[in-house]
Parts: structure tokens; sequence; C-alpha cells
């Protein structure tokens, strides 16, 4: 028993080394990209065009580390017993060098879920805007079928404001932006989703100006996932499929300031779009009730 005892010591060991030299390398590449996102931000604030989609998702992401990061600190410092139990349950909360792989892809199918309950959830909800999407998913292109949105939207609400929104439209999509609980006021809820198309459009302006047949395949999943774009194995179909969501949104951005109701409603129709686009291909109510893709 003793040599079974040593060996399994030494792989214990070894597993524990690992883990610190994984520990090291993650807090370097989190403090590095840190004064990375600092120098970037200058160089924005200086010459706002220099910053194309790569740097741009560098401030993002060192902006949101940071945020972790104050998060983490707080709770070791006023409930440290609990800082281990938090991070194993919610991995999540760690910065995005600790994320491993297969921990990014775990959140990316659960944040697509979540998109495919939340559309699936108001269309069921809200008989109008049942009727909204069959007129919009029967469309015979995808510009078609945003013009009826945005059409019957501007029929619908002629106020600028996001409450306005039916129930069912207005929680959902505060859920497809990762808002808070329901039962919180809606005002919470505006905020959640007002960010989520300032981060999307500000970053389309970025993805205008770089090139992106150049950009890692990380980055373009990055971009598909904020856009509801379906994430491929083929790098062609993804850049297809974010210059006709830039082509599409340029059209409003052009007419109007990118970040007016008529612009927000345009993407979140387009968001809408991608979502039901990927639930006719693989949800059979869904196919029952709008048929398949003609887009």
């Amino acid at each position: 028993l003793l040599p079974v005892k040593i060996v399994d010591g030494v792989a214990a060991f070894d597993a524990a080394g690992n883990a610190l030299r994984r520990f090291q390398k993650s807090s370097a590449e989190c403090y590095e990209m840190q004064r990375e996102g600092m120098r970037l931000r200058k160089e924005r604030k200086e010459n706002p065009e220099s910053i194309d989609f790569i740097k741009h998702n560098a401030v993002t992401q060192s902006g949101n580390d940071a945020g972790k990061l104050f998060n983490l600190l707080f709770i070791t410092i006023y409930a440290r017993w609990w800082a281990p139990v938090t991070v194993y349950f919610f991995p999540d909360m760690l910065p995005s060098p600790f994320e491993s792989e297969d921990q990014r892809v775990k959140r990316m199918n659960r944040l697509l879920d979540q998109r495919r309950k939340a559309v699936m959830q108001a269309v069921s909800e809200n008989e109008a805007l049942s009727g909204v999407a069959a007129q919009a998913l029967r469309a015979p292109s995808k510009q078609k079928a945003l013009d009826r949105i945005v059409f019957a939207s501007r029929k619908v609400y002629d106020d600028s404001s996001l409450k306005q929104l039916p129930n069912p439209v207005f929680f959902a999509t505060s859920r497809v932006f990762e808002g808070p609980y329901r039962i919180l006021p809606k005002y919470f809820h505006v905020r959640a989703i007002r960010a989520g198309v300032r981060k999307i459009a500000e970053a389309d302006e970025t993805l205008r100006r770089s090139d992106l047949h150049s950009l890692p395949n990380r980055l373009l999943e990055t971009a598909c996932l904020d856009r509801a774009v379906p994430i491929s194995e083929s790098k062609s179909n993804m850049i297809s499929g974010l210059n006709e969501w830039l082509a599409l949104t340029q059209k409003f951005d052009v007419q109007h300031d990118k970040l007016s109701f008529e612009c927000t409603k345009a993407r979140l129709g387009l968001l809408a779009l991608n979502t039901a686009s990927t639930c006719r291909k693989n949800d059979k109510a869904f196919i029952a009730l709008y048929g398949k893709n003609t887009f």
C-alpha cells in the first residue's frame, strides 16, 4: 500500500503545482490586460478613429474584468469563507484569463439557450406580437422582415420609451441582455437593455473599421454571439452574417443617431430575427408556428 500512497501523493502534488502555475499565468495575463486597457482608453480619447474591433474588445474586456476583480475583492474581505464556494458555483465571476475553453463554450451555449427561451416566451405570451412575428418571418428577406418589425412598432408605440413595450417583450429583452430579476422595478431592466444596445452599437462602429477576415475565430465568435449571428466552424459564414448585420443596421445609423430609439428598435428587432432564425432550424414547435427559414 505504501507505493500506492506515494504515487497518489506525487500526483496530488503535481496537480497542485499545475493549478498554481495556471493561476500565476492567468494573474499575469489579467494584469497585462488591465495595463493594455488603460493605454487603449487613452488612445481612444485622443483618436477614436484608430480603435478597431480588436482594440475595442480589449478595452471592453478589461473593464468587465476590473468589475469582476472588484466583486471578488469585496467577497474576499467581507465574506472570505464564502469566496471559494462562490467561485466554484459561479465561475463566471472570475476574470476572462481564468476562464477555460470548456467554460467559455458553456457560457456561450447558456446565453444562446436563454435568448431562444426569451423569444419563445415573448411570442407565446402576446397575441399581437405573435402576429407581427408571423408577418416578419414570412418575409422574403431579412431586410423586409426588419422593416415590417420597425413599421409595426411605429404604429403601436409613438413614445420613445422602452417601458412602453409590452411586458412579455420588455422582460424578454432584458433577459437577452442578462438583466436583473423580473421582480425588480423596470428602471433596472431599462438600464440593462440600454447598456446592452449601446455596447453593440459602439462595437458596430469598430467592426466597420476592421478587416473581418483578419480577426481571430475567438473574436468573430464573440461578435456573432453579441448579435445572435449563428456561430459556425466556417469563418466565412460568420463573416457573412456579421456583414449582413452591419449593412442592415447602417441604414438606420445613417438616418438617425445610433443611440436613438429608432436605432435601438432596429437592433432589438434584428436580434430577435437572428434568434428566431435559429429557433426555426432547431425548434419543432417554432417551425410548426412560423415555418422554415426563408432567409
